[in-house]
């Protein structure tokens, strides 16, 4: 079988073709020094074609959702900005406080706790998850709750350092979304 080997574009050594139990045709591939076998078509050294479907699928259902949210953001700021008028100067002062106050607050942390989760899960421990919930939980209730003090304890004082007094009422009623918004992250 040595007279055999060659290396595709991957460097992916194939050692040859090999009948199966059943009688099919299968392939031989020696990758980084580990050697699997496959019928009809070659995996890489991880993955298979179920896995790329899944991936797909749970992209377009992300970018999707993502879609549907941006949406509703552009439906509720046009009957907002109906009923505000000219007072929409303040909400926007404040909501950009906020929107910065929220991200500091979830930036990458979601995504770090899910692949714990993920490798968690993928090796089999259970508890391992729920600890990494509960300190997840913990985590987030802490930032969030410290982010509302500062929005809210400081909404005079962000209010005068960006020169929007007024803004500093609308900063104080949306604080404690960044507790309620971190929780359930």
């Amino acid at each position: 079988m040595a007279a055999n080997r060659h290396t595709d574009d991957r460097g992916v050594r194939f050692a040859g073709s090999k009948s199966t139990a059943d009688g099919s045709k299968g392939f031989v591939t020696e990758s980084k020094g580990f050697v699997t076998e496959s019928k009809g078509f070659v995996t890489g050294s991880k993955g298979s074609v179920t896995e790329s479907k899944s991936f797909v699928t749970e992209a377009l259902i992300i970018s999707l959702s993502n879609f549907i949210v941006k949406i509703i953001g552009v439906l509720f700021k046009i009957p907002m900005t109906y009923m505000l008028g000219v007072n929409m100067g303040i909400f926007n002062a404040a909501y950009s406080i906020y929107a910065m106050l929220f991200m500091l607050s979830t930036a990458g942390l979601p995504v770090a706790i899910s692949r714990l989760v993920a490798v968690a899960n993928e090796k089999g421990r259970p508890r391992e998850i729920r600890r990494v919930y509960r300190l997840s939980v913990y985590m987030f209730g802490l930032i969030g709750l410290f982010c509302s003090f500062v929005l809210f304890f400081g909404a005079e004082a962000i209010g005068a350092f960006s020169e929007h007094r007024e803004a500093a009422l609308a900063m104080k009623v949306i604080s404690p979304t960044l507790f309620l918004i971190c929780i359930s992250s």
